[in-house]
């Protein structure tokens, strides 16, 4: 009956235990959120132009090397490579924006592109319609590449972010 008792005692420890654990083991979600929202230019989370905060219910092991940060139509990816895990982060778009379409199917747009040291504006051509906050496809004015791109504006789109 002592060992039977002692058995039960550390299986209902056990549990405890676990949930005491160092939380260092598992990614930072606030400090992936910041990353995003830098990603995107500092948009607040949840924003027109932001992304969705991140479930708190998610544990994702802490990456040994800095994550990667995707732009993906409608979302941010971030991948760890190392552990081989990615998140894919919604991108939110205000109800009042989500129906007004400002940028058409074959539209010239200005294509605006910064990174550190540098920004360049070029005009593309829109491969689809998209309203303020959507990410869209549109193909540069060289017709040489096709880039993903979310619609600032009519007649303007951001690559990047």
């Amino acid at each position: 009956m002592k060992k039977m008792k002692i058995a039960i005692l550390s299986a209902i420890m056990l549990p405890s235990a676990a949930m005491t654990a160092p939380t260092n083991q598992f990614e930072d979600l606030d400090q992936l959120d910041a990353s995003v929202a830098l990603f995107l230019g500092d948009a607040p989370l949840g924003s027109a132009s932001g992304a969705q905060p991140i479930d708190r219910r998610i544990r994702l092991a802490r990456c040994p090397q800095p994550v990667a940060l995707e732009q993906a139509v409608g979302a941010v990816t971030v991948r760890c490579a190392a552990l081989g895990w990615r998140l894919r982060v919604p991108l939110s778009i205000a109800a009042g924006e989500a129906s007004q379409i400002v940028v058409r199917r074959g539209d010239v747009v200005e294509l605006s592109v910064a990174g550190v040291g540098f920004d360049l504006v070029t005009s593309a051509t829109a491969i689809e319609d998209g309203s303020t906050g959507k990410f869209i496809r549109v193909k540069t004015s060289t017709g040489a590449s096709i880039v993903s791109a979310r619609v600032s504006g009519p007649g303007s789109v951001i690559a990047g972010n």
